[in-house]
């Protein structure tokens, strides 16, 4: 099954509500749309998540703007 399209402002709302902190939404909307969503999530989701759950904490800003 597909998934549906999403935009990058609904791509950063998943994140937020996810509890992940965004600092540079600029920045993040560029990383979002030059690697896609998922390439970001799942390349580094060590940074965000233990097991299921996401880290206390985690920002894309600090995490992966700096990486």
């Amino acid at each position: 099954m597909a998934k549906e399209f999403k935009s990058t402002n609904e791509l950063i709302e998943i994140l937020t509500s996810k509890g992940v902190s965004i600092n540079d939404e600029y920045n993040v909307r560029y990383l979002i749309e030059k690697y896609s969503y998922y390439s970001i999530v799942n390349s580094y989701k060590w940074i965000f998540k233990i097991g299921e759950n996401y880290k206390d904490n985690a920002s894309i800003s600090r995490n992966i703007c700096n990486v």
